[in-house]
């Protein structure tokens, strides 16, 4: 352990200049069908275009060189969807994580991680728009992945053809929210106006060491249900989750999960089935797995109810969360909660951990 720091440390003393790239993308695809109300924006093929600035990272920490140094930036993303009159055009910020999967002397195969925002300039309206059950609010979160290949063309300027999957929701903030899954091919060229310089950072290998962790989180939002234009109703949740690390990249665990849903009332009481305050809890069991990078977990969880009066979204669910671990135990998340590709909320909220 002593001489692991004592190599971190002189490694980190010495120089390093990360380089710095430019991206434009073109995307060629389709809107995926995931309720049948959704058919209707799917008679034809959808162009959209796309421009990143980001950096190649170093080493300056851990995780960097543990996941083979990827690339930190930030695309603004632009489509009209197909659609001007239904859908409108959308206008994201998207911040991401390229992984490199294989790294040759030239070329390399990346995955990409993405979250950020998304502005629609049509949503649905009663009466001018209510076939777009897809969005319901002008402002959305977006969610991107990709996988493509960056092959050099020379020694700054790379060919990047691959595949992609962009997904906008509100979290059920406001309804109608089916939600928008964009599937695409996607092209573009990458330049390096700025190249690396110096050295890339190393670290000895750490011993691995399996070692539960017992996390606790309690998060809260507000949310619609139908019809439209109704009220907002209040849902919490909290998270009991035991996790470790499995190998050098990934964690995984088991958790349970307690949610009180004031909707979960209001449907029942619209089904003539009254209850008490204590039978609208929910209770669940999730297995999840992710990866940390440095102080960020992010994790997918799947789970079931094991306990619901209101069976409506079904038994099964899914969430993928983020938390950091901002000061000592204490933590920061942010939860999208889904039945089936379908939103259910999104949420905020603090924890500890144990």
């Amino acid at each position: 352990m002593v001489s692991a720091c004592l190599h971190s440390t002189q490694a980190q003393e010495k120089y390093t200049q990360p380089g710095y790239q430019i991206t434009g993308q073109s995307y060629y695809g389709f809107i995926m069908p995931h309720h049948p109300e959704m058919r209707i924006f799917t008679n034809r093929h959808i162009q959209a275009w796309e421009i990143d600035i980001a950096q190649t990272t170093t080493g300056k920490k851990r995780w960097q060189w543990s996941y083979a140094y990827p690339t930190t930036g930030a695309a603004l993303f632009y489509s009209t969807l197909g659609n001007k009159k239904m859908l409108g055009k959308v206008l994201a910020c998207i911040s991401y994580i390229d992984f490199p999967l294989i790294k040759g002397e030239e070329s390399k195969l990346v995955f990409r991680f993405g979250t950020g925002l998304g502005w629609f300039t049509r949503t649905f309206h009663r009466i001018d728009n209510y076939k777009n059950t897809a969005i319901g609010s002008h402002l959305n979160a977006a969610i991107s992945l990709q996988l493509a290949a960056d092959i050099a063309l020379s020694d700054r300027l790379f060919f990047r053809p691959g595949l992609s999957f962009i997904h906008f929701s509100n979290g059920a903030t406001k309804v109608p929210n089916y939600g928008i899954n964009f599937a695409a091919l996607n092209t573009g060229f990458s330049y390096q106006f700025v190249p690396s310089r110096g050295v890339y950072l190393t670290y000895e290998d750490l011993p691995y060491e399996f070692k539960p962790e017992l996390i606790l989180i309690a998060t809260g939002t507000v949310k619609e249900i139908f019809p439209v234009e109704g009220p907002k109703f209040f849902a919490g949740n909290l998270a009991m989750d035991t996790r470790s690390m499995v190998s050098k990249h990934l964690l995984a665990g088991i958790g349970i999960d307690i949610t009180y849903d004031v909707s979960d009332r209001e449907i029942l009481r619209r089904s003539r089935k009254i209850i008490n305050t204590l039978e609208t809890f929910k209770y669940a069991l999730n297995l999840h797995g992710g990866v940390r990078l440095g102080r960020l977990d992010l994790c997918l969880h799947a789970g079931a109810y094991l306990y619901q009066q209101d069976t409506s979204d079904g038994w099964i669910y899914d969430k993928i969360t983020a938390t950091y671990n901002f000061f000592g135990p204490w933590l920061i998340n942010l939860t999208l909660k889904t039945h089936f590709a379908r939103a259910d909320f999104v949420a905020g909220g603090i924890g500890i951990k144990l």
